[in-house]
């Protein structure tokens, strides 16, 4: 079974030759330190599996099998805020990656194989750095490591790694204040499987036009957010949102690529967001209802009871639906597309500032259009995907063309917050107008019209 273990948050060094470990606890150790315990000797062999091309290192996420230690098993670690989220999952027979981890990694690998790329054996002496009262504030590792490439020629080094347990920031912010006074530097490549791979590690290119570089961060955060879907997190809001962004920046960019290139991908991306949204929609209109019907007094109970359980219908009949969709062969080829987009970029001129002003002049127009008060065309989830995507566009364009687009921004945020708020009351309504067609009894019958003209209220004000 996999599980998250913690979120790894941990300084690397790179210590000299024949340099002692410190003193870390009492007067010019580590604050907090009160004692460091007996040092324990580990010898670990981890196995690192990846793509050909090395997609998973690259992205910064791991993926090994490791004996020796007390967390023996499959690890998979992945970027997060802070650090990285580790996953555990017990060793099987062979080293065939477990289906549950090629699932969390598709994004990713987009179908292709994984292999084993590297080895790395670790004589690891561990200390248990503890507080006053034995609480353990982080594990020290001095480590002795010789990694080997597949088919390549191995290297040794000496690391030491400092990782948090029960600790704050300011002991790795101190740490490194102390080390460096001995001559202990930070590793840059902090993961051993890059230290391993050395050259054959692929380099990332630095990208100039800022719309691309946000491009390439939401192409990242949707790959993270793909594989939290995957552990059954309600991340379908967040998805749904970095692919609106990511079709506004391509919508963006298109007088210096062209409708050819960034037509087709806006399409897909399209194609996605369809069974997102409706499942961030279920789950908002969910929520107000439940919030709504806190607001009644008698008869609640079975009423909230039949709402639920439509409800939980309803979002396991969505999420089903985002899942097939993830998993499908168009879904993998969009990710492959938008890999392109950002390694081959169909100009390398970034738009100046008069063409980033145009873009933010039209999606205002039609936001402004859509947000007026036309009754008889008046549909509060074409005027929320208009105010959003001026949002998204002036967010994009705001470091170049700078006030104009603040401005913009400010705008259309309280627009779709008031559109938001539209939006996920009218579903509300419908899935209350549903759910009394199936009431048993005249109670629940009064009760969810009462609710629906609560609702109606709330649209009105």
């Amino acid at each position: 079974m996999t599980r998250t273990q913690h979120l790894e948050v941990e300084h690397t060094y790179a210590p000299p030759p024949g340099t002692e470990v410190p003193a870390l606890a009492g007067p010019g150790g580590l604050p907090g330190v009160a004692r460091v315990a007996e040092p324990v000797v580990h010898e670990l062999h981890a196995t690192y599996h990846d793509t050909g091309g090395l997609a998973l290192t690259a992205a910064g996420i791991t993926l090994r099998a490791r004996t020796g230690g007390p967390d023996e098993g499959w690890h998979l670690k992945l970027p997060a805020p802070g650090g990285r989220e580790e996953l555990h999952h017990r060793l099987g027979r062979g080293e065939t990656v477990p289906a549950r981890l090629r699932g969390l990694v598709t994004a990713w690998t987009q179908g292709e194989p994984l292999s084993p790329v590297a080895t790395v054996a670790t004589r690891r002496t561990s200390r248990s750095l503890l507080a006053e009262d034995g609480t353990v504030l982080a594990e020290l590792a001095d480590d002795e490591v010789t990694g080997t490439p597949v088919g390549g020629a191995p290297v040794s080094w000496r690391e030491w790694e400092l990782e948090l347990v029960e600790g704050g920031p300011d002991l790795l912010a101190a740490a490194d204040e102390l080390f460096e006074g001995l001559g202990v530097e930070p590793r840059p490549l902090a993961r051993k499987i890059a230290v391993a791979l050395g050259d054959r590690l692929p380099q990332v290119p630095e990208v100039a036009d800022p719309v691309l570089r946000a491009v390439a961060a939401d192409v990242g955060v949707l790959k993270l957010l793909d594989s939290r879907w995957r552990r059954g997190e309600p991340v379908a809001g967040e998805l749904a949102s970095v692919v609106r962004r990511i079709r506004a920046a391509l919508w963006t960019l298109r007088p210096g690529w062209g409708r050819t290139v960034t037509g087709p991908v806006r399409a897909e991306l399209a194609w996605l967001s369809e069974s997102l949204v409706e499942a961030a929609e279920l789950a908002a209109a969910h929520e107000r209802v439940l919030a709504v019907l806190e607001e009644e007094r008698e008869g609640v109970a079975p009423v909230r009871r039949l709402l639920r359980a439509a409800f939980e219908e309803h979002e396991r009949e969505a999420a089903a639906r985002v899942l097939d969709d993830l998993q499908a062969d168009r879904y993998l080829a969009l990710l492959r597309s938008l890999d392109r987009v950002v390694a081959e970029p169909a100009s390398e001129e970034p738009l100046t500032r008069k063409q980033l002003r145009r873009r933010l002049e039209k999606a205002r127009t039609k936001a402004s259009a859509r947000t007026g008060e036309d009754e008889g065309r008046y549909t509060p989830a074409r005027h929320l995907a208009a105010a959003e995507h001026l949002a998204d566009v002036a967010d994009l364009v705001e470091p170049v063309v700078g006030k104009e687009a603040r401005r913009a921004r400010r705008w259309a945020e309280q627009a779709v917050e008031g559109l938001e708020d539209a939006c996920t009351t009218l579903r509300a309504q419908q899935e209350v107008g549903a759910v009394a067609t199936r009431a048993a009894t005249t109670g629940e019958a009064f009760l969810l019209g009462r609710l629906h003209g609560r609702l109606e209220v709330r649209l009105a004000g």
